[in-house]
């Protein structure tokens, strides 16, 4: 792992959209995590019993041995987070009850991201890390990011703040309605989404730095340099994650415990929707996270500057709640044309699944699309009350790539 730069207070630069989550875990602390993990490669078996006890005892477990020339740090390390929605035109199988002999049926689809994850850095290789999980962060632990926060009690030396080199209006944003067909076709279930028709209807990216102790040591035994090994501990906890480098492995699967990177969801077409769902999810991993950089000029290690000037970056307080209503409302509405759309090609007399007075029951087609026709209608009118207050009218009709 490449050692990281001093590069002084550049973060201020970034004006007052960047949060952060300020240093919780202590050094003496985070050295004791670090001797646990070291303890953990020597004595395997005995470090997992301490570990169960502890879960019962419901105190921290102690190291037995002790890591050896230990090199760590405390650094605040950019990240962003991103919500995005784009729609399009897929096409799938038929059902029974639709029209078979066509075979193949389109539909406006939507997909929808909230809370995924980009580094905001160059540093190899934890550009293949994503520091977050499930729930974080909490917008009671965010504040705005300011000098105060690299000098904190209990954390030994001046805390390193990284710069900001990279983020996801540059390295994503672009590419949402440039993907290849052959990265939007499914072959079971049968789906296809036309890359002609994608358009980003939502994007908003929020800079934070992230609180982490970096550390480099030989496990207890070894000889120096021997087998080096490299942790992130997340800081903003006194009950951290802890991710460990595997250096002979690629992408993101270099890291131990990496966090999420991403939650999407796509608005029901049909049959096969979960597999669907799934299937891209792995194809986002693989074919766009691993792949990163993605020309010669992104795997530069010099630091750029970000366009934090772009109208979808934003400060996460007070945007992202009101940007995340207003995509769950979005989505509700977009839920609903798709599934008014699976029931264009059936008859009016046919019976199909509806919610008559919200019960789940069997009703006539013509039925089921007349209160479709009401719900969009709701849903639509809801939506525009749930619209960002910094969303203009052309910023809600218009592809922002565009």
């Amino acid at each position: 792992m490449r050692p990281v730069a001093a590069y002084g207070r550049r973060w201020l630069s970034t004006g007052r959209k960047v949060y952060a989550v300020p240093f919780k875990l202590t050094s003496d602390k985070a050295r004791n995590y670090i001797d646990m993990t070291a303890s953990v490669h020597k004595h395997p078996v005995w470090s997992a019993f301490k570990i169960l006890g502890s879960i019962f005892t419901r105190q921290p477990p102690t190291a037995s041995d002790h890591a050896q020339h230990l090199n760590y740090r405390p650094a605040y390390l950019p990240m962003w987070l991103y919500d995005v929605a784009c729609t399009g035109k897929a096409t799938f199988k038929a059902t029974a009850l639709q029209d078979e002999e066509k075979g193949t049926l389109t539909s406006p689809v939507m997909g929808l991201g909230m809370n995924c994850y980009w580094p905001g850095h160059s540093w190899s290789p934890l550009t293949y890390l994503s520091i977050i999980g499930p729930g974080i962060p909490q917008e009671e632990d965010l504040v705005e990011f300011n000098d105060s926060l690299t000098q904190v009690d209990g954390v030994e030396g001046e805390i390193e703040v990284i710069p900001f080199s990279r983020d996801p209006v540059r390295d994503i944003l672009p590419r949402l309605t440039r993907l290849p067909a052959r990265h939007l076709t499914l072959d079971d279930p049968s789906f296809s989404i036309d890359p002609s028709t994608v358009r980003v209807d939502h994007f908003a990216a929020y800079p934070i730095y992230w609180p982490v102790y970096v550390a480099e040591f030989d496990g207890p035994g070894d000889s120096e340099g021997s087998e080096r090994r490299t942790i992130l501990m997340g800081a903003h906890s006194n009950d951290p994650f802890v991710c460990q480098w595997e250096p002979s492995h690629q992408g993101t699967s270099q890291w131990i415990n990496n966090g999420q990177w991403f939650a999407i969801d796509m608005t029901k077409t049909g049959l096969g929707h979960t597999s669907i769902l799934r299937q891209f999810e792995q194809r986002l991993r693989h074919d766009f996270i691993d792949t990163f950089p993605f020309s010669p000029d992104e795997a530069s290690n010099q630091p750029a500057t970000p366009q934090f000037d772009h109208p979808s970056v934003q400060p996460y307080l007070p945007n992202a709640p009101a940007n995340k209503k207003y995509l769950e409302a979005m989505y509700a509405y977009r839920a609903h044309q798709t599934m008014l759309s699976g029931l264009e090609q059936m008859k009016d007399d046919v019976k199909t699944v509806g919610l008559a007075k919200g019960a789940v029951r069997m009703q006539d087609v013509a039925t089921v699309r007349r209160e479709l026709q009401q719900a969009i209608q709701q849903a639509k009118g809801h939506m525009e009350q749930c619209r960002p207050p910094w969303m203009s009218d052309d910023d809600a009709a218009h592809d922002i790539t565009r």
